[in-house]
């Protein structure tokens, strides 16, 4: 790889990875397809990194002709940047950080632009900006270094309260009890499940389902204290049951496993007994994802990262409509309809009437109810 840093105009280094199989052609293809750049600029070197670390490639354009380059490392690897699946340029510093070996940290994409570093916590929402692009620009390489260290830090003061950022995630009920239902399908013979620990154990989750789906039509405070009165003895007996007998089967059985991920998962199952509007599965999740994944072959030619989040953000609407029990099609049909009326808006409280839960949308985008008595 020519490590002479003056003989290059620019340098841009692919983020991610890149199939190193590709040749000049391939390669070419994939700046000018996937980065929407020219790869034609006289001067401009753009490096690639595939799975492996300890290799990279490059691509040259000299006016008359593609040059590419190679370069592997007999010891070590590089720290290639993984964070995001676009093209940055790279300083002459920090092309000589790379070809050494240190993690190099680049805050100017060529298409789109990102300043400096920031670390969201999950549990009150607040934002810690360690360095603006200026800053990060004309830092040294000491002090590049030092901003890694700040953001860990950051980090680990932030997560301080980690067991209350833990308690806000919710266990799959129907998880635990799959593992009881594969344990219980080992036993060939039907009569001999009767009266296994599997088969008491898919009894009891068993019960525990017929009360929660007693709860329709309440409200989230209502369904919790039905939950707390009715559901929780019946949880806590679970538990207790299972780690009763957890000591009397193999650990790497079927029932062994599945009393396992119950008891590992515990604090997690018992949440849905704490909030009202958290389910005891997420069986409806699944549901609603099954259409996208069977239908994932129809949008391969959604390379991009703008294409796939524009698509993210269309999927969400939909399926929103449809757990709304909305006309998908009328339904945005009418949001094409309203929101061209309110471009010149500074105010966005018009959304509101525009959200799938809205009782102000019109009847033509509400499904009939066929149990309605008319």
């Amino acid at each position: 790889m020519p490590g002479n840093v003056k003989q290059y105009n620019r340098i841009c280094l692919a983020y991610g990875y890149t199939d190193l199989r590709f040749g000049t052609g391939g390669l070419a293809r994939v700046v000018q397809g996937h980065f929407s750049l020219d790869p034609f600029q006289k001067g401009c070197l753009f490096l690639f990194c595939g799975r492996r670390t300890d290799r990279i490639k490059g691509l040259l354009w000299e006016g008359d002709g593609f040059v590419l380059v190679y370069k592997r490392l007999e010891a070590g690897r590089f720290q290639w940047p993984r964070t995001a699946s676009e093209a940055r340029e790279a300083t002459p510093e920090q092309f000589t950080w790379l070809m050494q070996g240190p993690a190099v940290i680049l805050t100017e994409p060529v298409k789109k632009f990102w300043a400096g570093i920031s670390c969201v916590c999950y549990n009150c929402g607040m934002e810690k900006i360690i360095y603006t692009e200026g800053e990060l620009n004309n830092a040294g390489r000491d002090e590049v270094a030092g901003t890694i260290l700040s953001l860990q830090e950051n980090i680990a003061q932030m997560t301080q309260n980690q067991e209350l950022i833990l308690e806000q995630i919710a266990g799959c009920r129907a998880h635990a009890r799959r593992k009881h239902a594969d344990a219980l399908k080992a036993i060939k013979d039907e009569k001999e499940r009767k009266g296994t620990l599997a088969y008491d154990a898919l009894k009891q989750i068993g019960a525990i389902y017929k009360l929660d789906n007693d709860l329709p039509g309440l409200t989230p405070a209502q369904r919790q204290h039905r939950r707390q009165q009715e559901l929780k003895p019946l949880v806590d007996a679970y538990f207790v049951w299972v780690k009763k007998h957890q000591g009397e089967v193999l650990p790497k059985s079927p029932t062994g496993k599945a009393f396992a991920y119950s008891v590992n998962q515990e604090r997690y199952l018992r949440i849905f007994l704490e909030d009202g509007e958290v389910p005891p599965d997420n069986n409806a999740a699944e549901s609603t994802l099954r259409g996208f994944c069977i239908g994932r072959h129809s949008w391969k030619l959604i390379d991009t990262i703008r294409g796939a989040r524009s698509s993210a953000i269309i999927y969400s609407i939909t399926e929103t409509a449809k757990a709304n029990d909305l006309k998908v099609y009328e339904y945005v049909e009418h949001l094409l309809a309203e929101i061209p009326k309110h471009e010149d808006d500074t105010d966005r409280d018009f959304l509101e009437d525009l959200l799938p839960w809205s009782p102000n949308l019109p009847e033509q985008c509400r499904k009939s109810n066929k149990y309605e008595v008319k």
